[in-house]
C-alpha cells in the first residue's frame, strides 16, 4: 500500500527572520579560466565530439582529474554559471566559459537565481559539515550564510528564496529581510516512518515549483512534499518499493502543481492531474514514466538532472545517460551520449541550446531531440 497526507504548517515567507549579515567574499568574475583547466585539451578518451555517435550534444569542456559539476542555470543564453565539488564555479560569459578562483572545501550542490546578478549557490562547508549559502551580485560572490546542516537545493519565485537540506530542513529569505532563517522551527519536515531512518533523514534534495505557495522537494527514501498553499504541506509515499529514493525534481513550465522526480534505478515520476495513459499510477496524481532495473547496482544508479518545455523534457544521470520524454506521443526515450561519466546537471535557454554538467567539470552543449 502506499500513503499520502497532508499536515499544516506555517510556511511565513513573507514575514522571514531577523537580518544575517553577509560575512564572507569568495571569488570574482573577472578570474579568467586557466589555460590548462578544460577545453579540448582536457576532453577525456571517452567523450566525443559533436555528431559522433549520433549524439546531439558536443564535449566543450573536461577536466580528466577534475571536480564534479553539480548543477547548472543561467539567467539567459549569454549568461550561466556551474558550480560543484570543491568550491568550483564556471559561468558562460561574452561567450565562453569561465572558470572562477575556487574556494576550496567546500562542494556546492545547487545554483539558481533571479538574475545575471542575481544568483545564489548552495552547498556543504567540508570543513564543519554544515551548509553554505553563497551569492553572486554581477562582480563577486559572497557568503551570506552558514546552516548547521547540508543544502542540496535552492529556488525562488518573487521576493522570496528557498533554500533546503538534511534533516529536513528549509531556510528562507525575503528581499525586506534580506537575513535567512529557519522557516518550519527546529523540527523540519518529516521523514518516511516506514523506512530505516538515519540522522540526516529526510534529505531534500532540490526543490522548484511554480510560485511560493506552490513547489515540491524529494525527500530521498520513498517520500515526496508537495506544497499547496502556505498553510498545508502534501507528502506522498508511493511506498511500491520503499528502496526507491527520490533525489532530482523539476517544475513544468506553465504548469502548476505538475512535477517531474528524478530518483534511483534511472527512475522518473510525474505528478500530475493528467497522467500518461499507459503509466503506472504509484500515488495520488503521481505517475511512473520510466525505471530501468537492469544495470548491476541499479539501486545506486540516479537520474540528477531534469529540463524542459512544457510538453519534452531531457533527464541526466549516472553513467552518461540521457533520456528524453515528449508528451504529446508519449514517447520516454535514451538519447546518444558523448561521454560515460556521470551527468549531474542540465539547464537550457531554449530547446536548442541545452547545457548539461557532469563528473571531471564536464560540460555539454547541445539541443533536444528533433531540435
Amino acid at each position: 500500500m502506499h500513503r499520502s497526507g497532508r499536515f499544516a504548517v506555517s510556511v511565513a515567507i513573507a514575514t522571514l527572520g531577523a537580518v544575517v549579515g553577509a560575512f564572507a567574499c569568495s571569488t570574482f568574475r573577472d578570474a579568467p579560466l586557466a589555460p590548462n583547466d578544460g577545453g579540448a585539451e582536457g576532453t577525456a578518451p571517452d567523450d566525443q565530439s559533436a555528431g559522433d555517435g549520433g549524439s546531439p550534444f558536443a564535449v566543450v569542456n573536461a577536466v580528466p582529474s577534475g571536480e564534479a559539476l553539480t548543477a547548472v542555470w543561467g539567467a539567459d543564453k549569454d549568461d550561466v554559471f556551474a558550480v560543484g565539488t570543491n568550491g568550483v564555479i564556471y559561468e558562460y560569459y561574452q561567450g565562453s566559459w569561465q572558470k572562477l578562483q575556487p574556494i576550496e572545501g567546500r562542494d556546492l550542490e545547487a545554483v539558481w537565481g533571479r538574475s545575471a546578478n542575481d544568483v545564489y549557490a548552495v552547498g556543504i562547508d567540508n570543513g564543519t559539515g554544515g551548509g553554505i549559502i553563497t551569492h553572486f551580485d554581477g562582480t563577486q560572490w559572497t557568503d551570506q550564510f552558514e546552516a548547521p546542516v547540508p543544502l542540496y537545493g535552492v529556488w525562488g519565485s518573487g521576493d522570496s528564496i528557498l533554500a533546503v537540506g538534511a534533516q529536513g530542513m528549509i531556510y528562507g529569505q525575503h528581499t525586506e529581510s534580506p537575513g535567512w532563517t529557519m522557516i518550519l522551527g527546529d523540527a523540519g519536515l518529516p521523514a518516511n516512518p516506514d523506512v530505516p531512518s538515519s540522522p540526516d533523514e529526510p534529505i531534500l534534495w532540490g526543490v522548484a515549483g511554480s510560485s511560493i505557495t506552490d513547489f515540491a522537494l524529494p525527500a530521498d527514501r520513498d517520500r515526496i512534499f508537495h506544497i499547496t498553499d502556505a498553510e498545508n504541506i502534501i507528502y506522498l509515499d508511493p511506498a511500491v518499493d520503499t528502496t526507491v529514493s527520490f533525489r532530482s525534481v523539476f517544475g513544468v513550465p506553465t504548469n502548476p502543481e505538475s512535477y517531474l522526480f528524478g530518483s534511483n534505478y534511472f527512475g522518473v515520476v510525474w505528478l500530475t492531474t493528467q497522467g500518461p495513459p499507459d503509466a503506472a499510477l504509484l500515488d495520488d496524481n503521481l505517475y511512473q514514466l520510466f525505471q530501468d532495473r537492469s544495470p548491476a547496482g541499479a539501486s545506486q544508479l540516479f537520474i540528477y538532472g531534469i529540463w524542459g518545455t512544457t510538453t519534452q523534457f531531457l533527464f541526466t544521470g549516472d553513467e552518461g545517460r540521457i533520456y528524453s520524454y515528449s508528451a504529446g506521443p508519449d514517447v520516454f526515450a535514451p538519447v546518444p551520449s558523448p561521454t560515460s561519466s556521470t551527468l549531474y546537471g542540465v539547464w537550457g535557454s531554449s530547446p536548442s541550446d541545452v547545457w548539461i554538467v557532469g563528473q571531471r567539470e564536464i560540460i555539454l552543449h547541445g539541443a533536444l531531440p528533433g531540435q
